[in-house]
């Protein structure tokens, strides 16, 4: 969050290996682990 990275306003997730992070606006919500869905925009 230091970069100040641009996120969607509504719900969003970013994969990394072992995880994925969702948010919604500037804030995370929540991390799920492999093989739990995520909703939103997918950041790349």
């Amino acid at each position: 969050m230091r970069a100040d990275p641009e996120v969607p306003e509504g719900k969003w997730f970013k994969k990394f290996p072992g995880m994925t992070v969702c948010g919604k606006g500037d804030l995370i919500k929540t991390f799920l682990q492999p093989g739990q869905v995520a909703t939103g925009e997918e950041l790349k």
